[in-house]
Formats: structure tokens, sequence, C-alpha cells
């Protein structure tokens, strides 16, 4: 099975709203696996990543009862200039009532139809206790390697939840480049567990859980040439990382760790 054959098919898209993009190939790919219940999308910069995530939250605002929920892990990363509350800011005025404000922008948006979009974030582990009570269709983590491991279990597997009989898919959308604190555990669950590796690179993980990469070079909206030029000032495990996506990619000096040869350090006698 092809990368094309995968996108090909209906694609869930609001009716009710005018969204301003149209979504790149990856984008779409990913847009349409809403059987998948966990994908991560991304890996490199410039890809798309945020534009994917309100993409994918946005998907079923048009039924009754939806709702979903875009996370990041510090509010000043959420609200950051042209981050995902200024991109929702400019997609839903005029077609959603935005509310809870926080320095001009709003954190929720109800739609039409009743459906409504939250903004939070989840910054220490004790955090994600504040979501208790929720009830989401959709969570969404907007850079997934700057979580914990228990902080993604608990807000994405025990606040999702649907009506018998419901046409709502329960959907976890993430995004996130490598690195950060998280590197280990996503890499973990999105590339190591990966199944029919032979496809387009690590795409696919399981039935229920996916992997899409996205790099510069699939995003036809931004000047990629520019961008590039801007990436050669980085460390060359930052670049890889940031430009090519590479999960492998490691800072001097991590290959190793002290501990693992602490039995033959000399002792005192």
């Amino acid at each position: 099975m092809t990368l094309e054959a995968w996108a090909v098919g209906d694609l869930v898209w609001p009716s009710s709203i005018d969204l301003p993009i149209e979504p790149t190939d990856r984008q779409a790919l990913g847009l349409s696996m809403d059987w998948k219940r966990e994908l991560l999308f991304g890996g490199a910069a410039g890809g798309g990543k945020s534009v994917f995530l309100l993409a994918a939250a946005l998907q079923f605002v048009d039924f009754p009862g939806y709702r979903a929920l875009i996370l990041r892990r510090t509010f000043p990363q959420l609200s950051i200039a042209e981050g995902l509350l200024d991109i929702a800011d400019e997609w839903l005025t005029g077609e959603a009532a935005g509310s809870n404000t926080i320095d001009g922008k709003a954190t929720r948006w109800k739609f039409p139809s009743g459906a409504e979009l939250h903004f939070g974030h989840c910054q220490h582990l004790r955090d994600r206790e504040n979501y208790q009570g929720g009830s989401y269709h959709f969570v969404g983590f907007d850079e997934l390697t700057q979580f914990m491991l228990e902080q993604y279990r608990y807000i994405a597997f025990s606040r999702q939840r649907r009506l018998v009989g419901s046409a709502i898919p329960i959907r976890v959308r993430s995004t996130s480049n490598p690195g950060g604190q998280g590197h280990a555990w996503v890499k973990a669950r999105f590339l190591n567990e990966a199944k029919n590796v032979d496809r387009e690179p690590r795409t696919f993980v399981d039935d229920s859980r996916a992997f899409v990469p996205s790099k510069l070079r699939d995003n036809p909206h931004l000047d990629a040439t520019d961008y590039e030029r801007s990436m050669d000032e980085l460390h060359p495990h930052e670049r890889a990382q940031l430009m090519e996506g590479d999960w492998d990619a490691r800072p001097p000096g991590s290959l190793f760790r002290r501990e693992w040869f602490a039995k033959f350090e000399q002792r005192p006698g």
C-alpha cells in the first residue's frame, strides 16, 4: 500500500465554517486517518504541524456535542506569537464564538452546532488533575516530547468518551520535533514499535497508532530555501532533528551515560 493510496477517500471537513487552508498532501493523509486512535504528525520543523493539529481538532465541529481539547506544556508556549491561539483567532473569528480570553486571545470556541474547542496547558504532573471531569472526543498535544508519558496517558485516555452509537471517532493527535525531555518515550511509542516499516518510513505503527512524518519540503506554503539557510546556523545534531526529523540524532556526550559504567568505577580501598 503506497502513501498516496492511504490518502484516497473521503476527508471529513467541516462545512459550517470556511477554513482558509488547503491541506498539504501529508496533512491530508493524517486528517484522513480518523480510524486511528493515536497519531503523531511531524518530526521536522516547518512541516505544518500546528496547522495540522488545529485542522484535525476542527474536523467534527459540525456534530452537536463534539468537544475537543488542545494542549501545550505551558501557557506561554500556547500563546506564543503565531502559535495555536493566534491561528485559531485568524481562522475562527466570525465563524465561532470565542471566550475565556487571556491577553486578548480566546482559549475556548463554541460553534453553531454547539460543538466546542478548548485550549489548555499542563505544566506540572499534578496539573493533569485540572482536566478531571472533562470529556472529549479529541485530545491534541502540540510538541509531544515536552510532555511526560504520565500526563499523556492520563489526559488522552481517561478524559475521552462518547455516547453509544455516536458517529464521532475518539482521537488523540500529537505533533512534535525530535528532542525534549519526552524524546525517548515518544520515539518508543510511535517509532520503535513500528510494524511494516518497508512502507513510507515508519509511518504506520499498528491498527490503532500511526506516525506520519512531515518535513519542510512537504509544505509548499513556506520558503524552504530561506528556512534551510537559517537552520545552517544550528549545531549539527539540532539541524538533523529539526531539518530531517532525525529521531536518532543526539547531542554530543549523550551516547553514553555514567551510570552504565558504575560497576567499573574504582572504589576507595
